[in-house]
C-alpha cells in the first residue's frame, strides 16, 4: 500500500474515541467535551496514537480512503464521508474503492460502509470507480421524515473515458443512495468546461423565499478543478465559473433546475475560482465563502 494510502485519521465523538483505518488517539480533556465532534489527521495532530483501539472497520469490510471530509449525525448515529484525495496506490483508487459513506456502530465500535454510491456514466470501465470524494453530508427533513444528502466529486482521472461524469447530490436513508439528478444538469451547463464539475457543499434552507418546512430548498455549491490554473478549462467559453444551484422539494421529491441560482463570474456576483464554504444562517440568509482566481490575486 502506498505511503498516502497508509495515512490514518480519527473521528472523536464526545468522550468516545471512534477510529477509521486503524488509528487510535488518546484525546485530551478539551477535545473530549460532551457532544463535540472533531476530525484530526494524525500527521497534524499533537495527540498520541497507538494501534490497540478496537474501534475500526467492520470485519471483512473495506473502509480504505485518505480523508474524512464530512460528518453528520443521522438516524441516531454518526455518518462519515470518506474520500480518496491524492491516493497514490492504484489498487485502492481509481480501482476497487470509491469514495463512500460510512456508518458508525457504537455498540460494536466499528464502521460499516453503506451501499456504494451509484455510478452515473456507463462509459466508465467497469473495473474503475466513479467517485473520488464525498465532500459534504446534510440531513434533509420533509414531513417528519429524515433523509441524508451526499455531495460528491467524480473520478477526475477518467474524464476522457467518461466526459459526462459530473459531481452530483445523492439522497438516501443511510443505507442506500439515489442520484437526485444534479449531475445531469451540471453536464449540460458546463458542457465546454474542459474539466470536472464537483458539488462541494450542500445545505438545507426552509426560510428563503420560495422555501418552507413542508417544501424545503436544497442549495448546492458547485466548483471544479482548473487544469490551466485559471477560470474553467482551456476550451471553456461560457459557464466557466463556480455556481450555486437551488433544488426544490415538492411532494417529497428533490428536483433541480437547468441553470444555477447564481454564478460567481464577476457579472452580478464577485468573480471566484471556487466556493470554499457555505452556510445557512438562522434567518435563512445564505453565506458563501470563495477563493480568488490566481490571475486576480
Amino acid at each position: 500500500m502506498s505511503r498516502m494510502s497508509q495515512r490514518r485519521w480519527c473521528v472523536f465523538v464526545g468522550a468516545l474515541t471512534v477510529t477509521l483505518g486503524g488509528c487510535v488517539a488518546a484525546p485530551d480533556t478539551a477535545r473530549s467535551a460532551s457532544n463535540v465532534v472533531v476530525v484530526v489527521p494524525p500527521a497534524q495532530s499533537p495527540m498520541r496514537y497507538d494501534a490497540a483501539d478496537p474501534a475500526t472497520c467492520a470485519p471483512g469490510a473495506n473502509c480504505a480512503g485518505t480523508e474524512v471530509q464530512a460528518l453528520e449525525t443521522f438516524a441516531g448515529t454518526v455518518y462519515a464521508g470518506l474520500s480518496n484525495w491524492m491516493e497514490s496506490d492504484p489498487n485502492i483508487y481509481p480501482l476497487n474503492v470509491s469514495a463512500q459513506v460510512l456508518r458508525y456502530d457504537a455498540s460494536n465500535h466499528v464502521w460499516h460502509p453503506t451501499l456504494a454510491l451509484p455510478g452515473t456514466c456507463g462509459a466508465m470501465p467497469v473495473e474503475e470507480v466513479a467517485w473520488e470524494q464525498v465532500n459534504d453530508l446534510q440531513t434533509l427533513t420533509v414531513g417528519g421524515s429524515d433523509t441524508l444528502l451526499v455531495a460528491t466529486t467524480p473520478n477526475r482521472d477518467h474524464l476522457t473515458e467518461c466526459p459526462l461524469l459530473r459531481g452530483t447530490v445523492f439522497r438516501g436513508d443511510g443505507t442506500a443512495w439515489t442520484d437526485t439528478g444534479l449531475g445531469e444538469k451540471l453536464a449540460d451547463w458546463y458542457a465546454d468546461l474542459g474539466t470536472t464539475a464537483e458539488v462541494r457543499y450542500v445545505t438545507v434552507n426552509t426560510l428563503a423565499t420560495g422555501c418552507s418546512a413542508a417544501e424545503p430548498c436544497v442549495f448546492a455549491a458547485v466548483g471544479f478543478q482548473r487544469p490551466n490554473g485559471g477560470m474553467g478549462g482551456p476550451s471553456c467559453v461560457t459557464h466557466c465559473a463556480p455556481s450555486i444551484w437551488r433544488g426544490q422539494v415538492t411532494g417529497g421529491v428533490l428536483t433541480w433546475p437547468t441553470s444555477p441560482e447564481l454564478s460567481l463570474d464577476g457579472t452580478s456576483y464577485p468573480i471566484a475560482s471556487r466556493i470554499v464554504s457555505m452556510h445557512t444562517a438562522q434567518d435563512g440568509t445564505m453565506l458563501i465563502g470563495s477563493a480568488i482566481p490566481k490571475e486576480y490575486g
